[in-house]
């Protein structure tokens, strides 16, 4: 069994990329490129999430605690307030989130039919 950090960084850090480099372009006039270099990853990668060839399978922005993560890492990028450490702790967020609100509980039951109910990540450390 895969644990839930491994299918999080398959599954759900390339939805939560796309989403950010939307909002920086949709929002904030960012170039692919620009967006990119802002967020530490290839242009290449930001064309993929737009033509939905990786990212953007499932829409996290109808959950408020996620949209307003993907809101506060496109402004802190966008107004250039933040360095890659900050990004990077704003993307723990956003895991933690997936984990404590069970967003995640429901993919990672699909991909394991035998976890019944588990409610590991949703337990406080």
């Amino acid at each position: 069994m895969k644990p839930p950090c491994e299918i999080i960084v398959k599954e759900f850090l390339p939805n939560f990329r796309a989403m950010v480099a939307k909002k920086l372009m949709d929002d904030f006039g960012f170039t692919q490129k620009h967006s990119a270099d802002m967020m530490g990853i290839t242009q290449p990668a930001i064309s993929q999430y737009m033509k939905g060839v990786r990212g953007m399978s499932d829409n996290y922005e109808n959950n408020p605690r996620i949209s307003a993560l993907i809101h506060s890492i496109a402004e802190k990028v966008a107004d250039g307030d933040s360095n890659h450490h900050e990004v990077t702790l704003e993307f723990c967020d956003f895991c933690r989130a997936l984990r404590g609100d069970g967003a995640f509980c429901e993919a990672h039951k699909t991909m394991y039919t035998n976890l019944d109910d588990c409610v590991k990540c949703t337990r406080s450390r």
